[in-house]
């Protein structure tokens, strides 16, 4: 499996469902009936990610929002991504994909 580059923008899985809950947010994987847990700033990439922005785009974000030195946030950001892609949460694509929300 290639790594994430600052340039890599994620499309979400159809399997995946996503819950926000007090700014932080579940994700579900319907092929294997794992949960996975993201914190605030795991939360706020996925948000980025979501409008289709790239992986540059949601580290510049969070340098805005989080107080952590922005080469600090862009090598996070690259080993989520790097996660992601490799639990088949996400794959490497051109455009956002659509995230289905569970719902209360």
């Amino acid at each position: 499996m290639e790594s994430a580059s600052p340039e890599t923008r994620l499309l979400f899985s159809d399997q995946v469902l996503v819950r926000e809950l007090a700014g932080e947010s579940v994700l579900l994987d319907l092929r294997t009936g794992v949960y996975f847990g993201l914190n605030s700033v795991g939360t706020r990439a996925w948000s980025v990610l979501a409008t289709g922005g790239s992986l540059r785009d949601v580290s510049e974000a969070i340098q805005q929002e989080f107080e952590a030195p922005a080469p600090v946030i862009l090598e996070d950001l690259l080993r989520f991504a790097d996660e992601l892609l490799a639990r088949g949460l996400c794959v490497a694509g051109d455009s956002g994909a659509e995230v289905r929300t569970l719902h209360d």
